[in-house]
């Protein structure tokens, strides 16, 4: 698999970019743009998860690190993400209204699609998918108190006002979502391929984010007496010599 050259500007005596840079290059790489509001975001997301790492042990990385191996790594899915936003916004599809009703509003509001991100830890992808894709309705499903508490800071420091936490398990989570995605949360398997189905509107999309293809092959059998298709998707992280892929998993209508 291919991968990105690290970028020279701004790099440090030690030949190491800064962060913010390595970040933007990042971004930039993958094809994806940013305004100056969604970058700072990205950065000060960035700076609360270095400042609580060492209290709540959020990641094993800090730093270049962590850029390049959580941030850019989530934000390789983007791509995919668009494609299954818009797959979900086809004309007559959606019936959840986002912000005021019609009638208050006096005509219709754009439907919003709604993200869950499973055992989302540090945020990790929902937080960086939130600021990117802010017609996203995102929930970060969250059940161990101090890292709601920490994702709960985020959201209010970001003000990302299409972002909501529900600190409980996923397994009993109540609602259904469009798209359910996940990182470094479990396995796939017969038992967590029903429980997805079930937190699946019909229609929607699982998303799990892996590492090597031939293992999330093998993983992704589990999902195929479940889901309509399933598919593989590698992808090519920037600055990062990991193999990454993505398992696509679509739920038939009902």
């Amino acid at each position: 698999m291919g991968e990105h050259a690290a970028p020279e500007r701004g790099a440090s005596e030690s030949g190491t970019a800064a962060p913010e840079v390595l970040l933007q290059d990042g971004l930039q790489a993958l094809g994806i743009s940013t305004s100056d509001e969604q970058l700072s975001q990205l950065l000060r997301y960035l700076g609360e998860i270095e400042r609580f790492n060492p209290r709540l042990g959020l990641v094993e990385a800090q730093g270049e690190a962590l850029v390049r191996r959580h941030l850019l790594d989530c934000a390789a899915g983007v791509p995919v993400v668009r494609e299954l936003v818009a797959a979900l916004g086809e004309p007559n599809r959606r019936q959840r209204l986002s912000g005021e009703s019609s009638a208050d509003a006096g005509a219709e509001a754009t439907p919003a699609v709604t993200l869950a991100d499973l055992g989302s830890g540090a945020g990790l992808p929902g937080v960086v998918l939130a600021v990117l894709e802010p017609q996203l309705a995102v929930t970060l499903v969250e059940r161990a108190g101090r890292r709601v508490g920490f994702l709960r800071n985020v959201r209010a420091l970001l003000r990302l006002t299409n972002l909501e936490i529900a600190e409980t398990t996923y397994e009993r989570c109540s609602e259904r979502f469009d798209i359910v995605t996940f990182r470094a949360l479990t396995e796939l398997g017969d038992r967590n391929a029903e429980i997805f189905a079930g937190l699946l509107r019909p229609g929607g999309y699982l998303l799990a984010y892996k590492g090597r293809r031939q293992r999330a092959e093998v993983e992704a059998e589990a999902l195929r007496g479940r889901f309509n298709s399933v598919e593989l998707r590698s992808l090519n992280p920037v600055f990062l010599e990991e193999e990454r892929c993505l398992v696509i998993a679509h739920r038939a209508e009902d």
